[in-house]
């Protein structure tokens, strides 16, 4: 049995409206005098003046919100499986459009993030499976912090960590067995 992992429409829903309120509040404080008043920003504004002010943290909060805003709405318009566990590998929509095959994975670990807990993939060559462009800061990123070559979370999916380490136990046990037995003695 497959394992897959689809994305939760409603959390994608309530971050992209979230998203658009944090560009709606750069908007105000963009374009509104009284919108950006308080001590520390007061003296950001004796330092470098009202308009510069306005538009570097107006401006930076459009623009941060656009971007998760695009992100998200994206990703509310994806169909079918974010994460997919069968036979043939690892399949993750955000990494690769190719599932990573069985004997590419070394090793499977459970790694504590201060979003929760992610699943981090050891591959035995990484460049057999390159992650996406738009991915590879967060490449850099998790795998300085030991997240492996491939970092998954299934924070945004209907299914758990614990449903996705089942599956993968289930399947890398198989593709072992096969291995075996295929191998001469």
């Amino acid at each position: 049995m497959t394992f897959k992992a689809y994305y939760r429409k409603d959390r994608i829903l309530l971050f992209t409206i979230l998203s658009l309120i944090w560009i709606a509040l750069g908007l105000w404080g963009f374009l509104s005098e009284s919108g950006l008043s308080n001590g520390r920003i007061n003296g950001l504004k004796a330092l470098i003046g009202e308009f510069p002010t306005r538009l570097l943290l107006g401006g930076t909060n459009i623009l941060l919100g656009a971007a998760c805003a695009f992100t998200f709405a994206r990703t509310l318009l994806h169909h079918g499986p974010s994460i997919q566990v069968n036979a043939n590998g690892i399949y993750w929509d955000r990494w690769s459009p190719d599932p990573i095959p069985w004997s590419n994975i070394a090793d499977i670990k459970l790694f504590p993030h201060h979003t929760g807990r992610i699943a981090a993939l050891f591959l035995r060559d990484p460049k057999l499976n390159p992650c996406r462009a738009r991915n590879a800061l967060r490449y850099f990123a998790g795998r300085n912090r030991t997240f492996g070559d491939v970092p998954i979370s299934l924070r945004l999916t209907h299914r758990t960590l614990a449903d996705f380490f089942e599956a993968t136990e289930r399947y890398s046990k198989q593709q072992r067995h096969s291995l075996e037995q295929t191998m001469p003695i």
